[in-house]
C-alpha cells in the first residue's frame, strides 16, 4: 500500500488531526496500525516502521503538507492544462490547414 494511502486513512481517521504520540507503547501503535492498516504484514513491519510513518505524518500535518488529492486527478488536471486550444494543423507551407482551405474556396 503506498504511504499516501496510509496517510489518507490517518487523516481520515482523525478527522484532519494529528496522530497519536509516536512514542507511545508497542501495544498502542500495534493497535492504532492495526486499526488503519488492518491488512499490513505483521512479520515485516516493526514497531519502529510504525514509529516512523507516524511522526511523518504528524510532522507534514504540522506543515501542512498533506495532500490528499488523488494522483488520477493530478494527471487528469495536467492533461488538461496541457492541451492547446484547437489549432489547425499546418501544411507544408507553413500556412495552417484551415486558412489554406479558405483561399481555395473562393
Amino acid at each position: 500500500m503506498p504511504l499516501k494511502e496510509v496517510f489518507k486513512k490517518i487523516f481520515t481517521r482523525e478527522d484532519g488531526g494529528k496522530c497519536i504520540d509516536p512514542k507511545s507503547n508497542g501495544d498502542s501503535l500495534k493497535a492504532y496500525f492495526e486499526e488503519i492498516v488492518p491488512e499490513y504484514d505483521k512479520e515485516k513491519v516493526y514497531t519502529s516502521d510504525m514509529k516512523k510513518v507516524l511522526t511523518w505524518y504528524n510532522t507534514l500535518h504540522e506543515l501542512g503538507m498533506i495532500d490528499l488529492e488523488d494522483e488520477e486527478e493530478e494527471k487528469d488536471e495536467s492533461v488538461q492544462e496541457e492541451i492547446p486550444e484547437e489549432e489547425a494543423p499546418e501544411n507544408e507551407t507553413g500556412e495552417s490547414q484551415k486558412e489554406g482551405n479558405e483561399g481555395a474556396r473562393e
